[in-house]
């Protein structure tokens, strides 16, 4: 479900906006983004960032959330290459600014992460693969103390509430793949939610896709994550759910070697790789996710 309310800017109120909140002159570039305006900075002394411009429906909190998982995750966990905080002149984590219609809107900075998207990379080795498992299995072992009251929220895109789905089964037109969704819906309801009170809990990024997953393809042989983008999705749930996403949109290649990478740094119970059976094709059941 994407979000229609996402804000219009131009490059040139990106220029402005990054002059007057953040003292900095420097070329503007757009960058996808589902919610988010996001404008890629690169200053004359070579720093790059991006400004991302929140839609008028986000809530402060939710981006406080984010900001302060970044923040949590530089401290506790700084190998990784995840985007930075940056302030404002001011020493704003977040700023505001008004649209030409007279709506606030929320302003962050972050650092620029360079890397080629996951979904751009062919082809996906047990290697890389692993470095993604990896990868997620250190950044949710750091998040494991952090805490954030936004981050305790009911979200669509949690798993754990997967089954909100058949109320929309009836969307889907070819009774084939109806039945396939509904197979799986009974499969996680049957034998993964009795699994659910002896998994571990804590707030994980939720969003591994392969459109936020960032990947160092300097040397072709030894391609590597190195980085995720987007904590939109953050959310207090089992921690496992991190892997069945990300292994989702592994699956068209092999999503056992990302499984290995992650339990390998999150020292993964049975019970936690037993229930991945289903989860992964639950993303992916889904045409709105």
């Amino acid at each position: 479900m994407l979000n229609n309310n996402k804000p219009f800017f131009t490059i040139e109120d990106a220029s402005r906006i990054a002059f007057e909140a953040y003292g900095l002159r420097a070329e503007v570039y757009t960058l996808p983004g589902e919610r988010d305006s996001n404008f890629r900075l690169k200053t004359t002394t070579g720093q790059e960032f991006v400004l991302k411009i929140a839609p008028v429906v986000e809530h402060r909190d939710i981006l406080d959330l984010q900001n302060k998982a970044l923040e949590h995750l530089a401290a506790h966990k700084s190998s990784l290459l995840l985007p930075r905080v940056q302030v404002t002149t001011r020493g704003e984590a977040i700023t505001t600014v008004i649209s030409t219609e007279g709506m606030k809107h929320f302003v962050r900075l972050l650092t620029f992460v360079p890397g080629k998207v996951l979904a751009e990379t062919r082809p996906h080795t047990p290697e890389l693969l692993y470095s993604l498992g990896s990868m997620l299995g250190n950044m949710d072992c750091a998040l494991q103390d952090f805490t954030h009251p936004a981050a305790h929220r009911t979200l669509k895109w949690d798993l754990q509430h997967t089954l909100w789905i058949r109320d929309y089964l009836q969307y889907i037109d070819q009774p084939e793949r109806r039945a396939i969704v509904e197979r799986f819906l009974a499969q996680f309801e049957m034998q993964v939610l009795p699994l659910l009170p002896k998994l571990r809990m804590g707030i994980i990024h939720n969003d591994a896709n392969d459109y936020n997953v960032l990947i160092d393809d300097t040397v072709e042989r030894a391609r590597r994550v190195v980085s995720v983008v987007d904590f939109g999705d953050m959310v207090y749930t089992y921690t496992v759910c991190e892997l069945a996403i990300a292994s989702a949109y592994a699956i068209p290649d092999d999503q056992r070697t990302a499984r290995v990478g992650t339990t390998r740094t999150t020292r993964g119970r049975s019970s936690e790789t037993g229930s991945l059976y289903f989860s992964p094709c639950l993303p992916v059941t889904t045409v709105s996710r």
